[in-house]
């Protein structure tokens, strides 16, 4: 006669309730070209939203002649300020965004080729962003750059704003490495 061993029953594990924040901390690591792409993408439209509040400060000091809410050089701070957020934090890094995301997968790759320099391209964005950011909302700020010129005390805020540009140069070469 056979004999046939019984079958170990399954039970229902309990599964643990997942760690918080992992999956923040998964996203902000990650070297995925479709997570960098997507972080890409969630910045600047963050970015889009900011430099929109300050075109909406602009627009009302321009509502009606006479009225003025804003000084000369406040106005000149965010006008410049802006330009900057809708050129250098919105439109260029919404292309680098869409290129993470879509080109690989258009052109058949698994990954990109330098997945952690892609990661470093994004990190010099955003924080490039907040620094020059930073430097627009110190007091006299450094937005405008012909009134920074006359140095005095706020060097150092003029050395902010400057210091978002060398970093956002750097940008382009970090996704020009990757073929975009």
């Amino acid at each position: 006669m056979t004999t046939y061993a019984e079958r170990p029953t399954l039970t229902q594990s309990t599964s643990l309730p997942p760690e918080k924040g992992r999956a923040f901390v998964k996203w902000i690591t990650s070297t995925d070209h479709k997570t960098i792409g997507y972080l890409y993408l969630m910045t600047s439209f963050a970015w889009f939203l900011i430099g929109g509040i300050l075109a909406l400060l602009l627009r009302s000091e321009l509502a009606r002649p006479g009225m003025q809410f804003l000084s000369a050089e406040q106005y000149n701070q965010i006008f410049t300020m802006h330009g900057t957020i809708m050129l250098l934090m919105f439109a260029t890094p919404l292309f680098v965004g869409f290129a993470n995301v879509i080109m690989p997968l258009q052109i058949g790759a698994a990954d990109v080729a330098f997945p952690r320099l892609n990661m470093l391209s994004y990190w010099l964005y955003l924080f490039g962003g907040l620094m020059a950011f930073a430097g627009f909302l110190s007091p006299g700020g450094a937005g405008h750059l012909p009134d920074s010129y006359h140095l005095g005390e706020r060097h150092h805020l003029v050395g902010l704003f400057t210091f978002h540009f060398q970093m956002h140069s750097i940008l382009p070469v970090l996704a020009q490495t990757f073929g975009y």
